[in-house]
Order: structure tokens, then sequence, then C-alpha cells
């Protein structure tokens, strides 16, 4: 190993993508971001352009390398974290034939259904529910409801699969993203074939990458075309990625049995590694070997958290976006700000965070959410309070189903 030598890290979120160059003892040297648009066509509908995310890397690297001076042959690696179950039809050049079926998007609600009505075994390994952001739904949907995009798509690939494609040329999967949520099973000896042919699925698999890999596994090398997009050097080794909230699990070290993680952001994920399965809890899960060999991951989540802030505030704070700009105060300051002033309670308003349904512990794709308690003494620091206190009651939903299945015998959390 040579000094100074650095790695960069892709992380492909639902707002943004943003490119880091870290050194080998992880710490961050230089970072960009660059934003992108969430299309809302239609109720419980989600979308973005696969470009739109490769041009931000483009963008986000470049700026990283110019900031840094790094010169590009000390950049011996790189990888990809993003959303998962993003799920993308793609020629076979590996052009997109559609804008990409976003994590949230809940549209394959009845798809869904369908599966859980198998009950086919391998679903013990999804806590029993399938979930319509999940690559079958998605894939039963575009086969239903798009038949010449599914019957013409060379891949049916997700985000991560796609920017490692384009990185190297090769199709991958990661064994991260099909274990928890393309009904990948290890200990099943993976794919359940006889699922995907009582679903109608049996010509899927020829359109998912034949190779399932481990996150962090060899993958390849830059094509040349694409390490002189980027700036940087062909032999750049690129290393296998997967989903985002696992790989800040490896960030915050909640890799041992007892530690869980809490990932907020656009959603909230509640991450809990165990060494030992914990069956038919009301979270995701256990997934097997999702994020190293020989473990468990139980994953709970918010759908919306962060989201229905940035809903609040892009639909009801235009007078306090304006006493932002006039004062130089960050929003974010002036809005905690008019919450804290609410004090405990929001005044007497209930919220249920279910702005893109519940995702667990009640899992349920119909519910949608809710203010309860309006009055006219009601201004904007009250609702924001109850959207704070909503997600907080959100999350200790999660934690008492947890506790309820015995995950807390000895818990830290990250």
């Amino acid at each position: 190993m040579q000094e100074n030598e650095y790695v960069i890290g892709i992380d492909c979120g639902t707002q943004s993508l943003r490119s880091g160059i870290f050194d080998l003892q992880g710490s961050l040297i230089v970072q960009a971001t660059k934003d992108y648009p969430v299309f809302y066509d239609h109720l419980g509908w989600a979308e973005q352009s696969a470009e739109d995310w490769w041009q931000a890397a483009k963008i986000t690297i470049n700026e990283c390398l110019e900031k840094s001076t790094i010169d590009p042959v000390k950049i011996i690696g790189i990888s990809v974290d993003g959303t998962s179950c993003t799920v993308l039809p793609v020629d076979k050049e590996g052009e997109p034939l559609r804008r990409a079926l976003l994590w949230m998007d809940i549209r394959a609600h009845r798809e869904a259904e369908r599966v859980n009505a198998t009950g086919h075994p391998i679903l013990k390994y999804a806590g029993g529910q399938e979930s319509p952001e999940w690559m079958l739904p998605k894939a039963l949907w575009l086969k239903r409801n798009e038949p010449d995009i599914y019957h013409s798509a060379s891949k049916i690939v997700e985000c991560t699969d796609w920017l490692m494609y384009k990185l190297t040329g090769r199709w991958t999967a990661s064994k991260c993203n099909v274990t928890c949520k393309w009904n990948y099973a290890s200990p099943e000896g993976g794919w359940a074939d006889d699922l995907l042919k009582e679903l109608g699925l049996e010509d899927i698999k020829v359109k998912w990458p034949e190779d399932v890999l481990n996150l962090g596994d060899y993958t390849g090398q830059l094509t040349e075309k694409i390490a002189r997009e980027l700036g940087l050097n062909k032999s750049t080794i690129v290393a296998q990625g997967g989903i985002d909230a696992y790989a800040g699990m490896l960030g915050l070290a909640a890799v041992r049995p007892g530690r869980r993680a809490l990932v907020i952001g656009t959603s909230t994920c509640h991450m809990a590694f165990s060494d030992r399965p914990i069956w038919n809890s009301g979270v995701w899960g256990p997934y097997p070997d999702a994020l190293i060999p020989g473990n468990w991951v139980l994953e709970g989540g918010q759908t919306a958290t962060g989201s229905s802030v940035q809903w609040f505030i892009h639909n009801f704070c235009h007078k306090e976006k304006l006493a932002a700009d006039n004062t130089g105060i960050n929003l974010y300051q002036l809005l905690d700000a008019k919450a804290e002033e609410a004090g405990i309670g929001a005044g007497g308003l209930v919220l249920l965070d279910y702005w893109q349904r519940n995702r667990s512990p009640i899992r349920d794709s119909q519910l949608r959410g809710a203010i309860w308690g309006l009055s006219l003494k009601h201004n904007n620091g009250h609702i924001l309070r109850a959207i704070y206190e909503g997600t907080a009651f959100g999350t200790r939903a999660i934690l008492d189903n947890l506790a309820a299945n015995g995950y807390f015998q000895k818990v830290e959390v990250c």
C-alpha cells in the first residue's frame, strides 16, 4: 500500500447524489452534492430519471477532484450505494426505457398482495409480507401495465446495479439488495423459482444480473470511456455496492449483535444487527447475509420523515422563506424556533406520519398521513412540531415492536 491513496464513494439518494473522496483511514477529504427532482405524477407514484443520477455522478466527482487537486492516479477504488428497490428497465445497451420506479413508489400494492397470497415459505425472510416497494411487485406491475417495455427490456435492475454497470460495463447484483428487496435467500439456495413461476414471472431471471456479489467484492475496473468522463484512471478498482442504509451500518460500526443504526434522511431506516434470526416481527427481515455473511439484519422503516418536512416547507412556509432570505437566518433554524415555541404536544395536534403509507410495524400500503385537532389558533410552528412529534412516535412504534419480539436483550444505539 502506498501513501496518499484514496477512494471515492458515491451515494445516490432520493433528493440528491453525493460523491466524496476518502483516505484509506476513512477520513473525508472532500465532498460534493447535486440535487435532482422526483416526479410524483399520480397518488402513490414516485419516479426519477436515471440520466439525472449519472449526470450528478459526473458533476460531483469532477467537482471533488477539482476541489482537492488530488492526482487521479492516487484514486485506487470506487463504489456506490443508493436507494434500494428503485427499479429500472433498460435495453441491450443499458439505456433506460422509462423513468425508474423509485423506492417510495407504491403503485404495485395489488401486485404485492398477489405475492403475499401465495403464502410462499420464502416470505418468512421478508417478515412474512411483501412490500409494494420491492422488485417482484414492481416487475409484475410493469408486465401487466407496460408489457411492451417489460418484454423489450434486456435487464430490469436497481439504481445501484445500473450505476455499477455504467462504471464497469459489467452487470452484477448486490447480495445486499437482492436479499432485502428481491426475495433472494442464501439459506434456501437463492431464488425461489417456483414462486416466480406461480406469479407469471418465470422470464424475469434472464433480465436480472447473473452474478450476485457480496458488498465490497471486486467487480471490475473503470471502462476507458467512463474513466475519461470522470477524470479518473482506468485502473481504478470498482467494488460491489449496495443499499445506502446498510452502507450506513458499516460507517456507524453497527455490525455487532445488539447494535442498531438509525439512518435518517428522506425516510428513516431502523437497522438492527443480529447473530440470530428473529421471525414474524412487524419489521422487514430477518435478512440473511445481507450485510456480513453469517449474520442477520432486521429493518424497520418510516417512509416519509425528512420528505414530510420538505413537503411542509415547500407548500406552507413561503413567509418563513422570505424572512430567512431577508435576515440571513438559516430557514431551518427559524422554523425550529417556531416549533420550540409551540411547546410539547404541538398545541394538541396529533399527526400520523403515513405521508407515503406505513412501512412498519403496521405495513399497510393504503394508509395515508393525517393531522388531527386543527383549530384557528394553530400556526406553522404547531404543525412543524406535530410533524416532529409524529415522526418520533412512529420511531417509538418500531422500537416497541422490536422489543416485543425479543430483540432488545442488550442494545447499543449508534
